[in-house]
């Protein structure tokens, strides 16, 4: 039997060190592997040339890393007014599947700040692996195909970001009225239209990209119309928190640390073989088959937790 993750339910407190830990590991994993990765790529093509980033137009492989540097500082630069909104109209407690808009927001935004936070590093890696070292990797298959899939959301999900209006998706927590019509029903359609037009001429949200971003924020793409419009982005949907908080929550303190300072660990190798142009340290290679077996197997482990029959 196929098994499906369990709702979760955060309270107020829970939802603030969420922030506090998302923002921590942008800033000491993400931003500096980036700014490695762009002076290491200034003058590669690898990335340039390869048709799976043909729509990001790049100028450089550096190009790639710089546009994700931008997003993902531009996404850490609203995490303090997110806290500022979480506590001012958050209730005590709060459960994934809420009906509740604003709530849903917040977890959207939590669940896009996992995504950076844990999975980007690991994304970076097996780059750098699939298109400079080409070393081989020692990653359970399994992995490698979810992170080539979260590649194709990545390189989607850029330009949306770059456009985004984040501040005013923000600002929008809490100013969001929550009646009947707007309750999201398995068996009934949600009102889009009644949402986003609230969100045209009361939040002032009205270009395209940041409409986009909230839609997928809220799930309206797992409606039909709105799937055929953008299906370029609905099939990487990722405003959905459950998967992302279930495997962020799984144990705070040991397995899911362990996991963050492997995965750093990780990254800050493959970089390293970049910059040894023979690719040929065994000591190196062994270091990295190390932590990507360790990894394999805190996967195995995290995913029986995140799981119920």
């Amino acid at each position: 039997m196929k098994k499906k993750l369990s709702r979760i339910t955060l309270r107020n407190e829970e939802i603030l060190e969420l922030i506090d830990t998302v923002d921590k590991s942008i800033t000491t994993t993400l931003v500096p592997a980036l700014t490695e990765l762009i002076k290491e790529t200034k003058d590669e093509r690898k990335l340039c040339d390869n048709v799976a980033f043909h729509s990001l137009k790049l100028k450089s492989d550096s190009d790639l890393f710089k546009r994700l540097l931008s997003v993902v500082e531009k996404f850490s630069k609203v995490l303090p007014k997110l806290k500022v909104a979480v506590e001012e109209n958050i209730p005590e407690s709060i459960t994934t599947g809420t009906n509740n808009v604003n709530n849903r927001i917040v977890l959207a935004l939590l669940s896009e700040g996992v995504y950076f936070s844990e999975e980007v590093p690991m994304l970076l890696s097996n780059m750098v692996n699939k298109f400079y070292s080409k070393s081989g990797t020692e990653l359970d298959p399994e992995i490698t195909r979810h992170l080539s899939h979260r590649l194709v959301l990545l390189i989607q999900i850029i330009p949306e970001m770059e456009k985004a209006d984040l501040d005013k998706v923000v600002e929008s927590i809490g100013n969001i009225p929550t009646v009947t019509s707007l309750k999201f029903e398995s068996s009934s359609d949600i009102p889009t239209e009644v949402v986003m037009g609230f969100f045209r001429n009361t939040i002032g949200i009205k270009d395209f990209y940041t409409q986009t971003f909230v839609k997928r924020m809220l799930g309206y793409f797992n409606f039909r119309t709105e799937h055929k419009k953008h299906a370029n982005i609905t099939k990487n949907f990722i405003g959905n928190p459950i998967y992302h908080l279930r495997l962020f929550l799984i144990d705070l303190n040991s397995l899911r640390l362990e996991r963050l300072k492997d995965e750093k660990s990780l990254l800050e190798l493959r970089i390293l073989e970049i910059k040894d142009q023979n690719a040929n340290d065994p000591k190196l290679k062994s270091q990295i088959a190390y932590y990507e077996n360790k990894l394999n197997k805190l996967d195995m482990k995290i995913k029986r937790l995140a799981t119920i029959d």
